[in-house]
């Protein structure tokens, strides 16, 4: 027989009271919902608990035997729920994180070196990779979640999706660049003038790119580099030369120090949702808890408006 935490309460606060309408007004109820509760949990024990009069609620020996009982009950739940409260405010153990290349430049430290800071108990392994593999190593339990885009179906046997936050990629060149002093007014085919990294072509990145510009009317530029590494595309980017299509946080520190710039062109930019993966089944740690909630809270990081 299951009772719940919440009725166990009200019985207690009546069983305290000696009196229905002290106990509605401590508890914040309906006299008639409290009766129903405690008529309820009588039908359901089989038992008289109190006995009714103009004077109040008389407990009966059945009532003392279950507010023996229940007073431990609540206070097994108090000591479980400081218990809890403890383990969050001092995290300790591993989490096994997978993370995509942009995060893992960019938000990822951020969130690792202000948790560290303040649980020098948490250790915290990370790895990099792509969709695919994230997924597959958070099925085999090679990772405890991973943290990514989702070019693949979400059906996947044995994982669970959440959307963590919406991202855009845009198009993005050094400060250096013969566009960056025009970059609010670049329109979509003085783009094409200039050389390109992009992601390889076996990618869906790829095709999305490649829809983009065809939706304009043009015809989709031919990337001089390949790459799905975001450290490269920074480092092309910087040399002044050339353009790619990267997610904003990716460049969000070198935009700040004024290194790099976004190019609003035409509505040329991509629009994509960053989710955390775990297996099915799977219970997270706190740490693995703590830094997945602060990727919620953070939106994958600070990113400025382009239009």
């Amino acid at each position: 027989m299951a009772l719940s935490s919440q009725v166990l309460s009200q019985f207690l606060t009546v069983y305290r009271q000696r009196s229905l309408g002290r106990a509605c007004r401590e508890i914040g109820l309906s006299q008639p919902a409290l009766s129903k509760a405690i008529r309820r949990l009588e039908d359901q024990l089989g038992v008289l608990l109190f006995e009714r009069s103009a004077a109040g609620m008389a407990p009966t020996a059945y009532a003392d035997a279950l507010a023996l009982r229940a007073k431990i009950v609540q206070s097994e739940i108090r000591r479980a729920a400081s218990e809890i409260e403890h383990m969050r405010s001092n995290l300790t153990g591993e989490a096994r994180i997978g993370i995509g290349p942009a995060l893992a430049a960019t938000t990822l430290p951020t969130i690792m070196a202000d948790l560290l800071s303040q649980h020098r108990g948490l250790n915290l392994v990370v790895f990099e990779g792509l969709s695919d593999v994230l997924a597959q190593w958070v099925v085999a339990g090679e990772v405890d979640f991973a943290v990514t885009t989702m070019p693949f179906a979400t059906s996947r046997r044995g994982l669970v999706t959440d959307v963590l936050f919406r991202d855009r990629f845009v198009v993005a060149a050094s400060a250096d660049h013969a566009l960056a002093p025009s970059r609010h007014i670049v329109a979509a085919e003085d783009l094409l003038a200039f050389p390109w990294v992009l992601p390889p072509r076996d990618g869906t990145l790829w095709q999305r790119v490649l829809d983009l510009f065809e939706r304009q009317g043009l015809r989709a530029p031919e990337p001089q580099v390949e790459t799905n590494s975001g450290v490269c595309i920074k480092g092309l980017l910087l040399t002044g030369r050339f353009l790619s299509f990267v997610p904003r946080q990716l460049v969000a520190h070198e935009e700040s120090k004024g290194d790099i710039v976004l190019l609003a062109s035409d509505r040329l930019h991509i629009e994509r949702e960053v989710f955390v993966l775990t297996r099915e089944g799977s219970i997270l740690s706190p740490g693995a808890e703590a830094i997945i909630g602060e990727f919620r809270r953070r939106g994958g990081g600070d990113r400025p408006t382009v239009n």
